[in-house]
C-alpha cells in the first residue's frame, strides 16, 4: 500500500506532467517560423519592392492564428533571376521569391498560384532610343512589328512569348539589356507598366514608345521551394483571405496608382496587340476565369 508520502510524491508527479503537457504547445506556438527574402533593388525607394514585402507580410499576418507566430528576414544580394531561382531550389538563403511564372518555372519551384498584380506585368510598352518614335509610328500590325527586333532577358519567361509569336528577338543577361540597346543590338525592350517609368528616370537616354503595347497572360506569383508546402499554403491561404476583406485591392490601390500609370502612358490610346503565351500552365489558365484576380481580363 502506498503511505501519505508516496501519494504526496505521486500527485507532485503528475502535476508535473500536467505543467509539462500544457507547456510544451506554448513554447512550440511562441517559436517564430524564419521566412528570407531578397530585398536587393537598383532603385530607390523601389514602390514594387516594397509592395511585393507588403503583401507577403499581410498573406504571413493574416494566417497566425493558423500556423504560428513569424519572422521575416531580409538578405540583400545583387543577383539575377535566375540565380534567386536556383538558390530558392537548393534551400540557399531565400525562402520565398516574387516572379512571373512558366510551365518550367511552377515545375521546379512551388507556386503559390495567385496573380500578385493582378495580371499588370502582362501589359507592355516599349523602351526604346529617343530618335526611333518615328519609326514606330509607323506600325500598324504586328507583321510590321516583325521588321523590329526585340529584347530581352536570356532566362526570361517572356522571351519565349514573344518567340513563340513570330517576333525577332535578341537575349542577354538582365543586367546588359539596356546597354546593347544604346548600342542598337535590338530595336525595342518591352516593358511592364508598373516599372517602364521608373526604369526610364534611370535610363533617360531612352523614350517610351507612345503607340504601341503587348497584352498577354503573365502573372507574378510567390514561389517557395518545392518542399516548403507549409508555407506556400499559408501564403496562398493569407492572400484570399486578404482579398476577401478587401485588403488586397486596398494595398494594390496604394502601391501602384492605376490612374496615374494610365494617364501618364496614355494606356487607353494605345494600339494593343495580344500574343498568346504558350508556356501558361493549366493551372494558370483556370485562374484566369477568375475575374476578381484580375484586372484586364
Amino acid at each position: 500500500m502506498f503511505g501519505i508520502g508516496n501519494i504526496i510524491n505521486l500527485t507532485i508527479f503528475c502535476n508535473l506532467l500536467i505543467i509539462a503537457a500544457f507547456a510544451a504547445p506554448i513554447s512550440a506556438q511562441e517559436e517564430k517560423v524564419i521566412i528570407k527574402y531578397n530585398q536587393y533593388t537598383p532603385f530607390e525607394n523601389d514602390t514594387d519592392l516594397l509592395y511585393f514585402i507588403s503583401l507577403l507580410k499581410l498573406s504571413l499576418d493574416e494566417t497566425v492564428d493558423d500556423f504560428g507566430e513569424y519572422q521575416l528576414v531580409p538578405v540583400n544580394i545583387n543577383m539575377t533571376q535566375q540565380r534567386s531561382i536556383a538558390m530558392l531550389q537548393s534551400g540557399e538563403e531565400i525562402d520565398v521569391v516574387w516572379t512571373i511564372t512558366s510551365i518550367e518555372r511552377e515545375s521546379i519551384m512551388q507556386a503559390v498560384y495567385f496573380p500578385l498584380l493582378k495580371g499588370l506585368m502582362g501589359n507592355r510598352v516599349f523602351l526604346i532610343r529617343e530618335t526611333d518614335q518615328t519609326l514606330f509610328d509607323k506600325i500598324n500590325t504586328l507583321n510590321d512589328l516583325s521588321s523590329f527586333t526585340a529584347g530581352q532577358g536570356s532566362n526570361w519567361p517572356d522571351t519565349q512569348i514573344i518567340k513563340s509569336n513570330n517576333l525577332p528577338i535578341q537575349t542577354a543577361p538582365d543586367e546588359l539589356l539596356f546597354k546593347m540597346l544604346l548600342k542598337n543590338r535590338f530595336d525595342y525592350f518591352p516593358r511592364a507598366i508598373t516599372e517602364v517609368i521608373k526604369e526610364n528616370k534611370i535610363y533617360p537616354e531612352f523614350s517610351i514608345e507612345k503607340k504601341l503595347m503587348f497584352q498577354y497572360l503573365s502573372p507574378i506569383y510567390f514561389f517557395v521551394n518545392k518542399n516548403n508546402i507549409k508555407l506556400a499554403k499559408r501564403i496562398e491561404v493569407g492572400l484570399f483571405r486578404a482579398l476577401e476583406s478587401g485588403k488586397f485591392d486596398h494595398l494594390l490601390q496604394n502601391s501602384i496608382n492605376i490612374t496615374f500609370l494610365r494617364n501618364e502612358l496614355d494606356l487607353d490610346n494605345r494600339m494593343i496587340f495580344r500574343l498568346q503565351n504558350l508556356s501558361v500552365s493549366e493551372k494558370t489558365k483556370a485562374l484566369h476565369k477568375k475575374d476578381k484576380l484580375w484586372l484586364f481580363n
